[in-house]
């Protein structure tokens, strides 16, 4: 017997090489969970065909280089990605999220949020890394001081 499985990809019609994105509602976003070993949205069968992006807050918090940021979820979206790793953090240095123990940057949030926006407007789960291992951005040594 073959199961039925559903097309999660986002819907496109090009005018004047535009592409329009259909809304996705909030009821219709779920989150993805799994199923015995299978991963499943609304019951029905999802597959990971992912990316991994580090830049994407601290490009959405520049006004000159947020458009990259939509780019390239269009771009990915278009060519049946469907999960993106990014990261939810960088601690205490150039766009910090995290300035210093807890004190954050509005704007850089905001970034963030814009990051999950656009991921949802293209169809494109995401994976947020909140630490990393490497001194550089933060790192997980500075939680364990």
């Amino acid at each position: 017997m073959e199961e039925e499985v559903l097309d999660h990809s986002p819907r496109y019609s090009t005018r004047k090489g535009i592409y329009d994105v259909e809304e996705v509602e909030d009821d219709d976003w779920k989150m993805v969970e799994t199923k015995g070993n299978q991963f499943v949205v609304n019951g029905q069968p999802f597959y990971v065909n992912g990316f991994n992006t580090y830049w994407l807050m601290v490009f959405a918090a520049d006004q000159s280089t947020r458009g990259k940021v939509s780019e390239l979820f269009q771009q990915s979206s278009l060519v049946g990605l469907t999960v993106c790793r990014t990261w939810a953090f960088n601690d205490g240095q150039w766009r910090a999220l995290q300035k210093s123990p807890s004190v954050y940057d509005e704007e850089v949030f905001k970034a963030l949020d814009f990051v999950v926006s656009e991921a949802k407007k293209y169809k494109i789960r995401l994976i947020l890394s909140l630490v990393n291992n490497w001194d550089a951005y933060g790192g997980k040594a500075q939680y364990v001081k």
